[in-house]
């Protein structure tokens, strides 16, 4: 697995370029248009689907074919891509941090919880059912497998939004009697959803492949 780890940071080492344009011109649109929840959800998710994505590259350049030439076991290539997004997530994380504490200092503790959760989210959605849908699907399905795997995360975002709406509505019958809440109790809960859907996905995965290598 060391071996996988390196191979998949060096090929994301070799696009920093294009990462860096992307991440600059998305940080100035946030910045220009005031919106500090933003960043550390947007970089969070940016870096998860570099690990994810890198499944796209191998399939592409033909490495899924090179690696059975080496001692590793298909499976094993998998959990490492679990490995690998779950490590540049975290990375993206404390970047996303950094950059909202240098832009926003005053951004309120609330929002910047709920920015972070909104990302976990997401994140922990393209890597549970993003790595099963980009492995198990056709080359010509990369994009619908990449928007696939957003689905759960966007669900999870609709129902946070729809108990956001009732929260807002019982605090304009009450006259001022109940405090608004960005509801983060639902953001929690659907946060440990999604991990538990990407440790299902971690199992799943990798059991699923074998089989189709069966056939």
């Amino acid at each position: 697995m060391k071996g996988l780890f390196k191979k998949d940071t060096l090929m994301v080492l070799k696009s920093w370029p294009i990462m860096v344009v992307i991440l600059s011109v998305m940080l100035a649109i946030m910045v220009f248009m005031d919106v500090p929840t933003g960043i550390l959800s947007f970089v969070s998710i940016y870096f998860m689907m570099q690990g994810v994505t890198s499944i796209i590259t191998d399939r592409m350049c033909g490495w899924n074919l090179y690696q059975t030439t080496f001692p590793i076991s298909r499976s094993m290539a998998i959990v490492e891509k679990y490995v690998f997004s779950l490590v540049v997530c975290a990375i993206g994380f404390v970047l996303g941090y950094a950059l909202t504490m240098i832009f926003f200092p005053g951004i309120r503790q609330e929002d910047l919880l709920v920015s972070g959760l909104l990302g976990g989210i997401l994140s922990l959605s393209a890597l549970g059912a993003g790595i099963p849908l980009l492995i198990l699907l056709p080359k010509n399905t990369f994009i619908v497998s990449i928007f696939g795997a957003f689905i759960p995360g966007a669900l999870c975002i609709v129902y946070w939004s729809h108990a956001l709406s009732e929260m807002s509505a019982q605090v304009a019958a009450s006259q001022g009697q109940i405090v608004f809440s960005m509801r983060t109790d639902v953001l929690w809960a659907e946060l440990g959803v999604m991990a538990l859907l990407s440790m299902i996905s971690l199992v799943a995965a990798p059991y699923c492949l074998s089989k189709m290598d069966q056939r």
